[in-house]
């Protein structure tokens, strides 16, 4: 009789399966960690309210990093019904919240959370991860799916998400396209003919194609842009600070620091004199045309003077 032989797993060795995959999902802004979970958040149930993910925290395992916001906020909803929720906050910003303090269902906002982390930390092999909103396509180009945030007060790369690459631009969203290649180009230092824009999902998305460089160097000169705008900001910041109020003026917001005295007395050199008197000092109309003219004499007053033969009689003093 041949020999059986009868293989057996223990939960040690025994193969992972999708169930027992664990996740980290990020703060979609400030791109901290909030929750670990083995849920997939894609196919939690939705409150049909306000489209939040349901999570059952008895079936699955939950850690949740956000800290509980201290009172109860009431919600008005349709029919003047009021709802009760116990927020859990990353910073100043809501995450998720529970109907009771002690509730298994965690209620996941919508839009708050990501599944990837545009953090510094690299990847396996050491390469740096790259968000799905940058993609390869099969010709060999790259997509990038982009939100548009227009009428802002200066162009930058204000996030880098799962989703979407956000793009402060100056004009309004129908007349950016130029400024969004123009500004792009520069960010990723490519020419007009190596981009093409496409239209996106809504008005304000559009699709970039790149040609001549890899998802990787897209994404990581896209993020160099983005921490160079937030130092920026950082920096703004610091410098409008309780401890320089004084400085206020667009020409000085940029410099590190510099004396209050010295800042007003480059900001006000323009102002010293009008363009009157500037005129009247150079010589008048003739040493205006002519730099080597001889200075003309006559009424200082002849253009704030109301007599219609005001300057009739130019170079007589003596009227």
């Amino acid at each position: 009789m041949p020999k059986r032989s009868t293989q057996t797993y223990s939960s040690e060795d025994a193969p992972q399966t999708d169930e027992d995959v664990i996740t980290v999902y990020y703060c979609k802004y400030s791109g901290d960690p909030v929750l670990i979970t083995d849920a997939v958040l894609g196919n939690l149930p939705k409150r049909r309210t306000d489209g939040a993910r349901v999570l059952d925290t008895e079936k699955y395992t939950v850690r949740l990093k956000a800290q509980p916001e201290v009172k109860a906020k009431l919600i008005k909803r349709e029919g003047g019904k009021l709802e009760k929720q116990y927020r859990y906050l990353m910073g100043d910003l809501p995450v998720c919240y529970k109907s009771e303090p002690e509730g298994k269902y965690l209620y996941l906002i919508d839009g708050a959370l990501s599944a990837f982390n545009f953090g510094n930390t690299a990847g396996e092999g050491g390469e740096t991860p790259v968000p799905p909103c940058i993609q390869q396509t099969a010709s060999g180009m790259i997509q990038i799916a982009i939100d548009v945030e227009d009428k802002a007060r200066t162009k930058a790369v204000s996030k880098i998400t799962a989703d979407e690459v956000g793009v402060a631009l100056t004009l309004p969203v129908g007349q950016c396209d130029d400024e969004l290649l123009e500004f792009l180009g520069k960010v990723l230092h490519l020419r007009l003919p190596q981009m093409s824009l496409l239209r996106g999902w809504s008005t304000r998305s559009k699709l970039l194609m790149v040609q001549g460089l890899s998802a990787t160097q897209v994404y990581e000169r896209l993020h160099k842009s983005m921490e160079e705008n937030r130092k920026r900001i950082e920096r703004l910041v610091n410098l409008h600070s309780a401890d320089n109020k004084w400085l206020n003026k667009p020409e000085v917001e940029k410099l590190e620091s510099i004396d209050p005295e010295l800042a007003k007395q480059e900001i006000r050199a323009k102002d010293d004199m009008d363009a009157y008197d500037k005129f009247r000092v150079k010589g008048g109309a003739a040493q205006h045309r002519d730099p080597f003219a001889q200075k003309e004499s006559g009424p200082t007053n002849i253009y704030k003077t109301q007599s219609k033969t005001a300057g009739s009689n130019w170079n007589d003093t003596k009227i």
